[in-house]
């Protein structure tokens, strides 16, 4: 449940409450989020209605190994004066030690109850694909999505832990980091600090989505991605789109060239 005044608002202050709420664990506080007839879609489970049985649904997942989730909201279609809004959105659920559990994408519809804003329908889906008849051997391109995705998986979790020595090493000794009205960080030591500045100007975590792979050859690749920043109290404060350039020493992909730049005017 929020207050805000549109359902823009709603979804951008509702879904910042959702993760909070989550990671400390508080189960009837998450649970009150959603309106009193709520109806929430499980892959491979009954429809769950009702705020009276969603305590038990997020323990358990809480139980299962997952103690973080991450919601990012990529669209949020209003109309003006509605009572409902719709949002459009990716998700990762993460262990303690920030490896991925599960990552997908949901839907949620928000209900507009007197003056506050409830989550009403809520559905999701994963973008992992279980095996059939065995394990079939994924196309490389798969493969290399996969693995670039779980750099982006580390480099959050070094980010959001302050190790910005380890993050550094997510990046190769000749690095290049073009961060926008910023001179070019070359090396690992000048990376290290330009994302120190950023955590210490209060970007408390940064989320990045990659967008679409290039497999280069000789051990190069590149891709395209998105990334959304938000502040200490889960506010997104900017969000905009990246290329990184890749290059794989020792079996790992490390970042060689990343450029990044703003939505934001």
């Amino acid at each position: 449940m929020t207050d805000a005044k549109t359902g823009s608002e709603a979804v951008t202050s509702g879904v910042a409450q959702w993760m909070k709420l989550f990671a400390s664990q508080q189960w009837q506080a998450l649970s009150d989020l959603y309106s009193t007839d709520c109806k929430v879609f499980l892959p491979g489970q009954d429809v769950i209605t009702g705020r009276n049985a969603l305590n038990e649904l997020w323990m358990g997942v809480h139980k299962a190994g997952t103690t973080t989730v991450t919601l990012t909201t990529m669209c949020v279609e209003e109309k003006d004066g509605g009572k409902a809004v719709a949002e459009e959105g990716d998700y990762k659920m993460l262990k303690d030690d920030g490896s991925e559990v599960d990552a997908g994408k949901y839907v949620v519809v928000w209900k507009k109850v007197g003056d506050k804003w409830f989550l009403h329908y809520d559905i999701f889906n994963t973008d992992k694909v279980k095996a059939e008849n065995g394990d079939k051997p994924k196309p490389k391109s798969a493969e290399l999505r996969d693995e670039l995705a779980a750099a982006y998986v580390d480099w959050e979790h070094q980010y959001q832990s302050k190790d910005f020595k380890k993050l550094a090493e997510l990046y190769t000794t000749d690095c290049k980091v073009f961060s926008p009205g910023q001179p070019v960080a070359k090396g690992r030591e000048a990376c290290s600090k330009a994302f120190e500045g950023a955590s210490s100007a209060g970007i408390a975590k940064i989320v990045l989505r990659s967008n679409d792979v290039l497999d280069m050859g000789n051990d190069m690749a590149s891709d395209s991605s998105y990334y959304w920043m938000y502040n200490q109290e889960g506010q997104q404060v900017d969000n905009g789109k990246a290329v990184v350039v890749w290059k794989k020493i020792d079996g790992h992909w490390k970042m060689y060239y990343d450029i990044f730049n703003s939505n934001r005017a």
